[in-house]
């Protein structure tokens, strides 16, 4: 609105000064009046770019929050996957066979670490030598997922 009036200003007013001269300053002025506005809104844009970034981070550290106290009591099959429902962590391959339907592939002392934090005996026959990334102690899968 400043600059449609300081436009409207210059606009009475001749191009040239009474001795002949070209006016320069009025347009180094509007020019002015346009960056300063350009400039104001920019920040404004700026300031809420910042306040959006406090929220976003604020947000993701209650989600941090949510997901290490979550208990996992809710998963689904998803594809080939497990999630939780509750707070959307993805725990890798599905296995028909596990108490926690995920795929495990190591275990500890005969006990196998569930995804709620849980823990379970092996199943009888286990040899925990020979357990790998690619044979879940539970289907036995991959090998290329069957």
């Amino acid at each position: 609105m400043l600059t449609a009036n300081l436009q409207e200003f210059i606009d009475s007013y001749s191009n040239e000064w009474p001795d002949g001269g070209e006016w320069g300053w009025e347009v180094a002025m509007l020019e002015a009046v346009r960056d300063e506005e350009a400039t104001g809104e920019l920040s404004m844009q700026n300031e809420e770019i910042k306040s959006l970034k406090a929220q976003i981070r604020q947000l993701e550290q209650q989600l941090a929050v949510a997901k290490r106290g979550c208990q996992h009591m809710d998963i689904q099959q998803v594809g080939e996957g497990v999630k939780c429902n509750e707070c959307g962590e993805y725990f890798g391959w599905y296995c028909p066979q596990s108490p926690d339907f995920t795929c495990h592939y190591y275990s500890r002392d005969g006990k196998i670490k569930l995804i709620n934090g849980n823990t379970v005996n092996t199943p009888s026959g286990h040899m925990p030598h020979y357990e790998t990334d690619d044979d879940c102690i539970y289907c036995h899968s991959p090998e290329e997922r069957k």
